[in-house]
């Protein structure tokens, strides 16, 4: 069985109505109300957790049949 997992360490700041509304582009959420029977003419309402990751640990197993580590790790460029 494959195992594929991010891991995001950062600060999490919750945003609130209006301010979390340019961050829903970048979740899918229209497959989790798929999911769960909701309506696709009701898109979430918030609030959203948004985690500027300063540091991503991605596990992929199947990578080591292209030759790479499995897990790959990714730190931010420059202070937050």
């Amino acid at each position: 069985m494959p195992v594929t997992s991010p891991w995001l360490a950062g600060p999490a700041p919750t945003a609130h109505d209006p301010e979390f509304a340019h961050h829903w582009p970048a979740y899918r959420w229209q497959s989790d109300h798929v999911e769960r029977s909701r309506s696709l003419d009701e898109p979430p309402t918030g609030p959203l957790v948004v985690v500027p990751a300063e540091r991503i640990v991605y596990t992929e197993h199947w990578l080591r049949r292209e030759g790479y580590a499995p897990r790959q790790f990714w730190r931010a460029a420059g202070p937050r």
